[in-house]
């Protein structure tokens, strides 16, 4: 990464690639524990992002970090930063 690529936000999230769609586009899934305030219970919630992928080496099933970036469609506001599948030694 050269100096204008170098993520300066420090909101990072990691999910799932769930489609690739397009040449740089990808689908993420990322699930976030919420728990309800009244009742106590916690469960799952999924949400879905729309990312670019400037290397297209992403595919699905494979996990993820992504982070925001300046907006390059009407939908894709965040990038992938590290596929975390890559850093596990194999």
């Amino acid at each position: 990464m050269n100096k204008k690529e170098t993520p300066t936000n420090k909101k990072y999230l990691s999910g799932i690639v769930v489609k690739k769609s397009g040449l740089k586009t990808a689908k993420v899934k990322v699930l976030k524990l919420v728990r309800n305030k009244i009742l106590k219970k916690t469960y799952w919630q999924s949400s879905l992002y729309l990312v670019h992928d400037e290397q297209d080496q992403s595919q699905e099933g494979q996990a993820v970090t992504i982070t925001p970036t300046k907006k390059i469609s009407k939908n894709k506001a965040w990038s992938i930063v590290i596929d975390l599948d890559k850093n596990k030694k194999k």
